[in-house]
This record gives C-alpha cells, structure tokens and sequence, in this order.
C-alpha cells in the first residue's frame, strides 16, 4: 500500500474550541453504546476475542506440552510455543487494531458501519505491525528507566494507530503526528488511562464478563479522544 505525505501538525485545541476532558469522551463513548447496543459491543467484542486467541491458546499447548514430554522436553517446547504464540500474537493483534479503529473511527463519526468493518484490518497490516513493534519497544526501554519516559513516551504516540488508519500514512509519520497532536493534552490522557484501567479491573472483578463490555467502549473512547484532538 502507499502511505500518503502528511504536512508536521502543529498543537491544535480540540475541534469544539472547548477545553477536552477524559470524562467528556468516556461519556460520549457510553451514550453512543446506549443508542445501539448490540451492533457496537458485538463487534468490537468479537475482534477482541480473536486478538485475545494467541494469549489463551499458548498456555494451553505448553501445559500439553509439559504433561506428554515430560518437565525437560516439555519446558525447552514450551518456550518454542511460547516464542511462537507472542509472534503470533503481535500479527494478529495489529490486524485487528486495525479493523476495530476503523469500525471505532467510522461509529463515532455518526458514518455507517457494519460487522465486517473490525474485518478490514488487512491494508494496514504490515505498518501497524511495525508501529506496534517500535512502540512496544521504546515504551518498554522506558519503563525500565524508572518507567516515567516510558509512560510519557506511550502518551506521546497514542493516537499514532488511529493516525496510521485515519490518514493512510506510514508508522513514523504516524508517531510524529501523534506526538504533536497530544502536546498540551498528556496528563487528561494520563488520566483517561487511569480511568480505563480502574474500568477494566471493575470488568473483570464481574466474573471477567463486564470487561467484554468495557474494552469496546474504551475504543469509542479513544476514538472520540483521536477526533477531539486532531479534528479529522
């Protein structure tokens, strides 16, 4: 695919010329759930599952591993299984970013979407395959410096996946973008983050069904935050 040349954004305030909030986009993103149920959660659900495979399926086949050759044999294949599910796992997961940023991207522009769309992740495969390696890499080299630069350098790239969908541009363009677009906005975006996480461990504390429910409406949530900040 080619990815388009896109002019270095300067900071901008959010689209409404008012001040953004965290809890402006968490309330957006539960009002629109409300207006369609089914038609957003199951989706996003769906894909979630799907990028969730390689994580559940991997203990699974070194347990088996482990029980048929025994704890020498089945330790050294554990770790090829293992090894190989993370690969896996990093391929997968960057496809169905993709597809549920544009199913997200499209639900809170008030465009039509469909099940299929979190399906569509192919085009940005390989440049958000990259960008998730870069980005992983760099956030976990900071996290081991006293895990503030990592922290501030994952609030810088946010919006980087978006990015890359929105705009069809290439993983760097995408990090560079993000960085200028979140300028002035870090620590709402820290506590956003904050505020998922504490959204999350509810969802899993209801029997870890409810969290099915919360990670796709922190996905409009972060899609509403991308639109917000960018005005795209």
């Amino acid at each position: 695919m080619e990815w388009s040349e896109a002019v270095e954004p300067e900071p901008q305030e959010p689209a409404s010329g008012t001040p953004w909030s965290p809890i402006e986009s968490i309330t957006f993103a539960f009002e629109k759930v409300k207006e369609d149920p089914a038609g957003l959660l199951l989706p996003l659900i769906a894909i979630t599952l799907i990028e969730a495979t390689p994580s559940i399926v991997g203990p699974v086949l070194s347990t088996i591993a482990e029980v048929i050759l025994g704890d020498d044999g089945g330790t050294i294949v554990g770790y090829a299984i293992s090894a190989l599910m993370t690969l896996i796992g990093l391929v997968l997961g960057s496809y169905c970013m993709a597809g549920s940023l544009v199913f997200a991207l499209r639900a809170v522009r008030g465009e039509a979407y469909a099940f299929a769309d979190v399906f569509t992740g192919t085009p940005y495969l390989v440049p958000m395959f990259v960008l998730q390696l870069i980005t992983n890499a760099v956030t976990s080299f900071g996290l081991l410096l006293c895990i503030v630069p990592g922290v501030i350098f994952w609030l810088g790239v946010v919006l980087a996946g978006p990015l890359l969908v929105d705009r069809n541009v290439g993983p760097i363009q995408a990090l560079k973008e993000s960085w200028a677009f979140t300028d002035g906005h870090r620590v709402n975006l820290l506590v956003l983050s904050l505020i998922g996480c504490g959204l999350v461990l509810v969802g899993f504390s209801a029997c870890c069904v409810g969290v099915l429910a919360v990670i796709p409406v922190l996905m409009l949530t972060w899609a509403h935050v991308y639109l917000r900040l960018t005005k795209y």
